[in-house]
């Protein structure tokens, strides 16, 4: 009987002990916490007056959570079918068996945003002629961007482009400026034989 009083007593003290344990370790932190404290970080930087000033204040795990963010913009906006036009001069001279499938043209207009931050906006139109089979001229035209809250649009980085016969897949990454970081999103347009087209977000041409 004294054997048992001192076993319920021992678990008791250890109960007791685990729980202040738990207590002084606080609440563990919530799957979303970071996030919210990532939005709370971009709120703080785009609503400022001064872009730069705010991103100087950050703390260095601060800094890291926004430049994560940067990656991640997303673009929004309507499509409308590609629409056939006449050739180019240029064009013209490959001869009208390269151009037997016809030639084509895209507009892309994209409004792109960080979470629900509108950061700027980015446009180019898409060019290519087919011989009915396969593609046999292509260009990028048009090409510009703006930022918005502060951002600074530097101007065109990267293009890429791939003609795998039957499409050709072209991708303009865009450069913006945001005190001393910075966001390169991209746009890609896939322009096919018969006119056909599909639009990326990203330069990956595979």
């Amino acid at each position: 009987m004294v054997e048992r009083i001192r076993m319920r007593a021992f678990r008791s003290l250890m109960g007791v002990a685990a729980v202040a344990v738990l207590a002084a370790l606080g609440p563990a932190p919530s799957a979303s916490a970071s996030t919210d404290d990532s939005e709370a970080i971009a709120k703080r930087v785009y609503d400022s007056a001064n872009v730069s000033e705010a991103l100087a204040e950050l703390t260095t795990d601060e800094r890291e959570l926004f430049i994560d963010r940067l990656d991640e913009w997303t673009a929004v906006g309507s499509e409308s079918p590609a629409m056939q036009r006449k050739p180019t001069a240029q064009e013209a001279s490959l001869g009208a068996e390269a151009l037997a499938g016809g030639c084509w043209y895209k507009y892309h207009y994209k409004e792109w945003y960080d979470g629900p931050f509108h950061t700027g906006n980015t446009w180019m139109q898409a060019n290519w002629c087919s011989n009915g089979s396969s593609i046999t001229s292509y260009s990028l035209t048009n090409r510009g961007g703006q930022g918005l809250r502060g951002i600074a649009y530097k101007g065109l980085g990267g293009k890429y482009v791939s003609n795998v016969g039957w499409e050709v897949r072209q991708a303009q990454q865009f450069n913006f400026g945001i005190g001393w970081a910075s966001a390169q999103p991209c746009m890609q347009n896939r322009g096919g034989r018969t006119g056909l087209y599909s639009y990326r977000s990203s330069c990956n041409l595979g």
